[in-house]
């Protein structure tokens, strides 16, 4: 019994002790070289060659050519053993020989038998700093500190673009010391342009740079992409940056005379510069197809249903542009569904990536329609138009009509004819008419008391017919069941987002606010959907006889949520004030339209 009990135990340990040497004996073995990418000529560098998970042996270092050597990298070895996990390392000190670019081609090491190589790599070796000349910067905050050259640089990719065309823009700072910090940090604010941010490591590596004859550490603070929204000149204004600078005192002090110095710790801000880039206009005419869409782009259904659809059940459609460009701004394209169709409003979704060479990825418009009637159904293909700044003009590209066979549904309203024909033929035979059956029926008929009530149901029949044929008539008629349900609609989106307020979550209204506005307009005006942008907002409301007043309101809201929902600056407008200031135009524009 007790060798029974016991043996599984030994099964158990003996298993997790494979286990744990497996795990030892499979770890990655990695094997890297660490360098500057850039160092002053003349100046003293190191290279680092690293072992992890292991003890390396048999160590051959490249040539080093363009290099001179002042302490070869076999001489210097570190082992380190922490909690199990081994390392090695190889460290070298070096010199440039000469101003250029140097290509340090791979080491080999054994680790238990099997070698392994680093991959090459560049260090670039820059000229000497010319002296400082006599005449310094106005901008040093005095003489007793004029030996610190500290700036930031806003480095725009271009200064030439199309209107909604993006361009990189590059903070970058420049240092004469390593010895600084940042006390306070404000970025110009993009005053006519939306702004998108590139996602950028937390820690700030410094490295070193040759500008306009000197070396400095450099490091890139920011990078953002901006969208000029107009055209025409337009200016980025200045950033300021409080920096708190250490430097080492030169005076003479007792400390000095014991070799103890204390640093002199002060604060001097600078600024960024301005920039101006200057947003040609898109050329004219623009297709009809187009919705400010400028980059490149492709259309096309995606996640289309399978089989056969219903009548009265609800089918999912979804359509995607997908590219590179100013995606976050596009508007649905316009879709003619079948009139059988009942539509709802289009719900967007997007996944897009940031990166210095743009904005890329996708945007989802999603339908939900429901067929009412059966049959076989066509949308026809749907023209999309953007504006290529590569190319200089407008490209137009189209989806593949989509057929969709819809089946009677259980839920459809009204009997089946099979139906209709067997009630009328039991009605039909229910009492066979002779000669003396129709005089007792007239002499029935002829009081007063049975007639009223046949005449009071044939009125009422009447009237329903009547009313039943004027809903049937309401429901056939999309456009106008949506512009009747167009004021529910907006006060139950408005009650929600009122509702987000109060949750604390008011960052929200910003984005779905102009979403359910640009609704309101499309169900209430008839507008076409490609030409829901502000500039075709305010054409077709003036057209239609909505006062200049009220339109003038209309877009400064969706300026106002836009700004924000599309950057990342504080607001002025909180999202309680913007909902009310929507109600009340709301308000106006349902007045407007009953007075007329």
């Amino acid at each position: 019994m007790v060798i029974r009990v016991l043996l599984p135990y030994k099964y158990v340990l003996l298993l997790v002790a494979c286990f744990f040497f497996w795990g030892e004996s499979n770890a990655q073995v990695r094997f890297e070289a660490s360098a500057p990418r850039a160092v002053p000529l003349n100046e003293r560098f190191q290279i680092t060659f690293t072992i992890e998970n292991g003890y390396g042996t048999d160590f051959v270092a490249p040539s080093f050519e363009g290099l001179n050597v002042l302490y070869p990298p076999a001489n210097a070895i570190s082992r380190m053993d922490v909690n199990g996990k081994k390392s090695m390392t190889y460290t070298g000190t070096f010199m440039g020989q000469k101003r250029g670019k140097v290509k340090v081609q791979s080491a080999t090491v054994k680790v238990k038998g099997k070698s392994y190589h680093t991959k090459p790599f560049t260090i670039e070796f820059l000229p000497e700093s010319k002296s400082s000349s006599s005449s310094s910067s106005s901008s040093s905050s005095s003489q007793k500190h004029a030996n610190i050259d500290i700036f930031i640089r806003a480095i725009p990719s271009k200064t030439l673009v199309y209107e909604q065309e993006a361009l990189l823009v590059t903070f970058k700072l420049y240092t004469s010391t390593m010895n600084i910090g940042f006390e306070e940090v404000k970025f110009p604010e993009f005053d006519g342009f939306i702004e998108e941010n590139i996602p950028m490591s937390q820690s700030i590596m410094l490295e070193m740079e040759h500008y306009k004859g000197k070396n400095y550490y450099t490091a890139t603070l920011k990078k953002c992409l901006i969208f000029p929204q107009r055209s025409g000149k337009l200016t980025v204004p200045h950033g300021e940056f409080r920096m708190l600078i250490s430097e080492e005192s030169s005076a003479l002090t007792e400390d000095s005379f014991l070799g103890f110095s204390s640093p002199i710790q002060y604060s001097k801000t600078i600024s960024s510069p301005e920039l101006t880039i200057e947003a040609k206009p898109l050329p004219q005419p623009h297709p009809s197809s187009f919705g400010n869409a400028v980059g490149n782009f492709e259309l096309k259904w995606e996640g289309l249903p399978h089989g056969e659809l219903k009548s009265n059940e609800v089918v999912s459609l979804r359509l995607s542009v997908k590219g590179h460009g100013n995606l976050k701004l596009l508007t649905p394209p316009e879709v003619r569904f079948p009139e059988s169709f009942e539509v709802y409003d289009p719900k967007s979704t997007t996944d897009l990536q940031s990166s210095s060479q743009g904005v890329s990825g996708k945007k989802t418009f999603e339908y939900n329609v429901i067929p009412r009637n059966k049959g076989t159904f066509t949308i026809a293909p749907i023209e999309f138009s953007y504006f290529d700044p590569s190319l200089k003009r407008y490209i137009t590209t189209k989806t593949k009509p989509l057929t969709m066979k819809v089946a009677q549904g259980e839920s459809e309203r009204g009997g089946k004819k099979s139906d209709v024909e067997l009630l009328g033929n039991d009605i039909a035979y229910l009492m066979p008419y002779t000669d003396s059956s129709q005089a007792v029926l007239v002499r029935y008929l002829s009081t007063w008391y049975v007639v009223v009530p046949y005449i009071l149901i044939l009125l009422i029949g009447g009237c329903v017919a009547t009313l039943y044929v004027r809903y049937r008539r309401r429901l056939s008629d999309v456009v106008g069941t949506r512009k009747r349900q167009a004021p529910k609609r907006v006060r139950k989106d408005f009650s929600v987002m009122e509702s987000w307020v109060v949750a604390q979550q008011g960052d929200r209204v910003y984005e779905r606010l102009p979403q359910v506005i640009y609704a309101y307009l499309v169900d209430k005006f008839n507008l076409r959907l490609h030409a829901v942008s502000q500039k075709g907002i305010q054409e077709q409301l003036l057209q239609k006889g909505v006062s200049d007043v009220v339109v003038t309101a209309l877009l400064s809201i969706l300026q106002k949520a836009e700004a924000v929902a599309f950057s990342d600056k504080v607001h002025k407008t909180s999202p309680k004030e913007l909902l009310e200031e929507a109600n009340e135009v709301i308000n106006q524009l349902e007045n407007e339209r009953l007075q007329k």
